[in-house]
């Protein structure tokens, strides 16, 4: 496998731009883009996004990823969804199990009037709980 170093050379190379110019066109020194040439350094992610813009390619493509599936998933989230991913995160290993049952119970095996009882009865429970402290 190509080194990611020799791989952003073969694209500086390719596009005719020399160490300093290229370092010039992302921000840094023709000496920092020597280092990741020589795999001595890696760039901050926002080099790595000016280097594929000026290579005319994308940060996967540069980074040798590609992702191929039969599954055609909907990958776009929204700030609920990350938030909730960032949450989980978090959590220890057993909580994120315990979650993980939770949310495909509530997927598959009730409809929203049962959910919503379900949360109605907690809100109760927690306050007939905090009422007995």
């Amino acid at each position: 496998m190509i080194s990611f170093g020799a791989k952003i050379k073969y694209f500086r190379k390719r596009k005719g731009y020399t160490q300093e110019e290229l370092g010039n066109i992302v921000g840094v020194s023709g000496k920092a883009i020597s280092r990741y040439e020589n795999d001595n350094s890696q760039p901050e992610f926002s080099v790595l996004k000016k280097m594929a813009e000026a290579y005319g390619t994308d940060v996967n493509h540069l980074l040798g990823f590609r992702y191929e599936s039969e599954d055609n998933y909907d990958l776009s989230l929204s700030g609920n969804e990350v938030e909730l991913i960032q949450y989980y995160r978090e959590i220890p290993r057993k909580i994120q199990t315990s979650t993980r049952r939770f949310i495909k119970e509530i997927a598959l095996g009730s409809d929203e009037n049962d959910i919503e009882d379900q949360s109605e009865q907690t809100e109760i429970d927690r306050d007939n709980n905090q009422e007995k402290e």
